[in-house]
């Protein structure tokens, strides 16, 4: 009975994450605080583990940018669950923003001190049903790529030194005149 109760569980998982995949609702992206949204999500994580330390190095530099606040705010906490997977008992994440000034972006960094992910799995992490993880169903990341290029932006993975995985997000800014909702 409890075999059949814990697969029923991750059916129903599956098929949660595969319709919020399929079915997304419409981002309605305008001008934001991407600053104010971080700290909303590390707030969330606030004592998660006393050995998981969340960081966050902001660049005060950083314009609005265009963002649906919830589409982002769930891009930021699944990037943010992949990393304290990944680090497990303890271990550093750090969000990272820099403004790229000659490029006209804002580049958004989450970055762990987990084992990191190999090379070869790296052009893949963002297609639909493709996972590292033994429960994961692959659809976490190919929302984040979604809502991501939704926003205009881009999307990468790189190895972080000296151990982890870097995930970079890069976002157009937005005209000077823009007002901040």
């Amino acid at each position: 009975t409890q075999t059949i109760i814990h697969e029923v569980d991750a059916l129903k998982v599956l098929v949660d994450e595969f319709s919020r995949y399929a079915r997304m609702p419409t981002s309605y992206p305008r001008p934001g605080d991407l600053h104010a949204l971080i700290e909303k999500v590390l707030n969330l994580y606030s004592g998660v583990s006393r050995q998981i330390l969340l960081t966050a190095d902001l660049d005060p530099q950083v314009p609005p940018v265009n963002l649906d606040p919830d589409h982002m705010k769930r891009a930021l906490v699944n990037l943010v669950d992949n990393a304290v997977a990944a680090v497990g008992e303890a271990g550093v994440i750090c969000l990272k923003t820099r403004y790229l000034v000659d490029e006209g972006k804002v580049r958004l960094e989450v970055t762990d001190t987990g084992p990191g992910i190999p090379p070869e799995d790296r052009e893949r992490l963002f297609l639909p049903y493709f996972s590292t993880k033994k429960s994961g169903t692959g659809l976490g990341l190919a929302i984040v790529y979604r809502i991501v290029t939704e926003h205009s932006g881009t999307i990468g993975v790189e190895e972080s030194h000296p151990r982890g995985t870097r995930m970079i997000m890069e976002f157009p800014v937005l005209p000077v005149a823009a007002e901040v909702v």
